[in-house]
């Protein structure tokens, strides 16, 4: 479970940074969708701020069901049918590619 918690916090600070960027700078940051496995494939889009917001409900609803779990077993599980990039979307509150 610690492994989670230092993954949703990793996340938590990248969302941070997007935050303080759209209030300081005049251009939006962007994000690549596709994991850095895929590289040089990319998937690059603008980080706005109802995606961010949209990424915060899904952290919180994340260490929420951490919160709940007694055991590694007791948890749902994030991932989306072990594809990486579905799980870098679903991370990033983005809808399916295809």
């Amino acid at each position: 479970m610690a492994e989670r918690l230092h993954d949703e916090v990793g996340w938590l600070r990248q969302y941070a940074e997007w935050l303080h960027h759209l209030e300081t700078r005049t251009y939006p940051p962007a994000t690549n969708l596709r994991p850095e496995d895929d590289f040089p494939d990319t998937c690059t889009v603008p980080v706005c701020l109802p995606r961010v917001v949209a990424i915060l409900r899904r952290i919180a609803f994340d260490i929420a069901e951490l919160a709940r779990a007694r055991r590694v077993e007791d948890l749902q599980g994030a991932r989306v049918a072990d594809d990486p990039c579905a799980e870098r979307r679903r991370r990033l509150a983005e809808s399916d590619l295809r």
